[in-house]
């Protein structure tokens, strides 16, 4: 939720007032904001402390207006109820929750009190299992979803990456890396990917279980062809590539930070 303030004071003495009023406003916003990023209340409870907020402006506002001449100073008041905003402890864009790793959910909507009238909302199978009858080792769903912008893209033990819409279910893309499954691993799993704004672009990262990391573009799915060799990069080439009978790869999402992907690798047993 943004409460966006738009003002012009003209260098008028008379203004002064004005401008403490509206950077009282601002001193509210800011507040208020502070309060958005520490999650502490429900998004009702939210959207009545901005009321509160703005009528608490207006009034100031108003008090200086008629002291003043409309014609040297104005002022716009733009409130944008932002879904995405209101949502904000609503998602995780994070492995870990938040760039710190905390693994913490604000939200307090669900608790002891009501947990057990919880219903299903809606299931989703991935269709990649494997027992160890067809291939060569057992499968796990290790993966933690992230969830940005109502999308939730998780991973399954094949290696797929599959957004869906959060509240409905619905599949919007599946983006296959056609692991070969007939070689000899660990165990089939993978505990999900990075997510990623780079301007105006939004990327998914997914390191596989043969040692290559791919960049997919959020919207589709489909691999950037500007990253890597078209959308990918072998991890093995320099580090691994002289022991191809030898596990490479990676289980876990790689870290983003500011230009650089940071990962790590699977270390094998003895």
């Amino acid at each position: 939720m943004k409460a966006l303030v738009f003002y012009q004071i003209l260098k008028d003495p008379s203004q002064r007032g004005l401008a403490r009023a509206l950077d009282e406003s601002v001193d509210a916003q800011r507040a208020l904001r502070g309060r958005l990023a520490l999650n502490t209340f429900s998004n009702t409870l939210l959207q009545r402390d901005l009321e509160q907020m703005i009528d608490a402006c207006l009034k100031k506002t108003a008090t200086v207006h008629s002291a003043v001449s409309m014609n040297k100073a104005f002022i716009i008041v733009l409130l944008c109820l932002l879904p995405t905003e209101i949502s904000l402890a609503q998602e995780w864009p994070y492995y870990g929750g938040d760039a710190g790793g905390m693994r913490y959910s604000p939200l307090a909507q669900i608790n002891r009190s009501n947990v057990q009238r919880l219903q299903v909302a809606w299931t989703y199978h991935t269709g990649d299992l494997s027992d160890g009858s067809i291939y060569p080792v057992r499968s796990a769903f290790e993966c933690t979803p992230l969830v940005v912008d109502g999308v939730m893209y998780l991973t399954t033990p094949f290696n797929r990456v599959i957004a869906l819409d959060s509240e409905t279910g619905k599949e919007r893309w599946a983006f296959d890396p056609k692991l070969d499954k007939n070689k000899p691993n660990n165990l089939f799993i993978n505990r999900g990917v990075a997510f990623a704004r780079l301007g105006k672009e939004q990327r998914v990262f997914l390191g596989t279980l043969d040692g290559r990391l791919f960049a997919l573009d959020a919207r589709d799915g489909q691999p950037v062809k500007s990253f890597g060799n078209g959308g990918f990069i072998d991890l093995r080439v320099g580090v691994a590539d002289k022991f191809p009978n030898r596990l490479y790869g990676m289980t876990s999402p790689p870290v983003v930070y500011k230009d650089l992907l940071i990962d790590g690798s699977v270390v094998p047993y003895v």
